[in-house]
């Protein structure tokens, strides 16, 4: 017999693709695309307890089992298939771009309870953000930069080089006052709102472009 489902309250399920480069030094330690083999689990992994590995597969490990360029995974909170893409990542490295799924549970309430309940439930799994304290103007910068990454994203995924030719100045413009102020471009808000949506019920967040 298989393992019964969870049970899930009335709320919202998430599937969330995270896919980063391996060799990204903004994310060194960062527990949501790291994690320490426990020791239970060093001989199913085959690596010793207290190494530090990436979370998720390999893109090559994906593409081997992949239809083409799609993947079927099951849903553990509805027992169905969710299917996704993998074409937006035809040109990374195999081996040194990872992805990871998950699903995750939306409980019904305010967007602050939600925010709190998810958060606790993060750092009880070992979820370590990276924090850093940023001046009033940096932040603004980088609200503006993620708005700009996620109309250039879009306009990518359109084929619309116009829209992309022009959002570049601007995001070039900020990279570049971003890195003067010790601020790397590549560094990216853990934010479902900026995240690439697919679907009404699954979420993007990719750290492989600079934009």
């Amino acid at each position: 017999m298989g393992a019964a489902p969870q049970t899930v309250q009335p709320g919202s399920v998430q599937a969330i693709v995270v896919v980063w480069r391996l060799d990204d030094p903004t994310i060194d330690g960062d527990g949501r695309f790291w994690m320490e083999v426990p020791k239970e689990a060093a001989a199913v992994l085959q690596r010793a307890a207290g190494t530090i590995i990436p979370k998720g597969e390999s893109l090559g490990h994906w593409r081997a089992r992949a239809d083409g360029d799609l993947v079927e995974e099951l849903n553990p909170y509805t027992e169905t298939p969710e299917r996704f893409s993998l074409v937006r990542w035809g040109d990374e490295d195999p081996e040194r771009t990872h992805l990871s799924l998950s699903f995750e549970y939306r409980p019904e309430g305010t967007a602050d309870e939600v925010d709190r309940i998810l958060k606790a439930d993060r750092e009880r799994s070992g979820y370590r953000p990276i924090e850093r304290a940023l001046p009033a103007a940096v932040k603004q910068l980088q609200g503006e930069q993620a708005d700009l990454q996620h109309q250039y994203r879009d306009a990518r995924d359109r084929d619309d080089e116009a829209r992309m030719d022009e959002l570049s100045p601007r995001l070039r413009a900020i990279v570049d006052e971003l890195e003067r102020v010790d601020f790397p471009h590549y560094h990216r808000s853990w934010h479902l709102g900026r995240a690439i949506r697919e679907g009404p019920s699954r979420l993007i967040l990719d750290w492989t472009t600079g934009y």
